[in-house]
């Protein structure tokens, strides 16, 4: 028995990994290279998060905080922009729970 739950949970836990690999990857691919941080990545960030079987609702959520912080926080580089979109997904989670 203690064998098929440790299975079980192995199996989770790597579609869990693949999961998050995938949306990383989305991600990076969006926000790869570019030189402004405008409308038309933000849509295809939404893309890339619906993509990745996140829900519509938590796709917004997300979309329009990072919308408001990179005018406010003025992000200009792709490592401030990746770490601005964990933080946004970071906290959504943890609030959640």
């Amino acid at each position: 028995m203690a064998s098929e739950k440790k299975s079980f949970f192995q199996k989770l836990k790597e579609g869990l990994t693949n999961t998050r690999e995938g949306m990383v990857g989305r991600i990076e691919s969006v926000i790869s290279g570019r030189k402004e941080y405008d409308e038309s990545m933000l849509e295809d960030l939404e893309e890339a998060l619906i993509l990745s079987d996140i829900d519509m609702d938590t796709t917004e959520r997300i979309i329009n905080e990072l919308r408001d912080d990179i005018s406010r926080l003025n992000i200009k580089t792709e490592d401030k922009l990746m770490q601005q979109i964990q933080n946004i997904v970071s906290f959504i989670l943890t609030s959640e729970t």
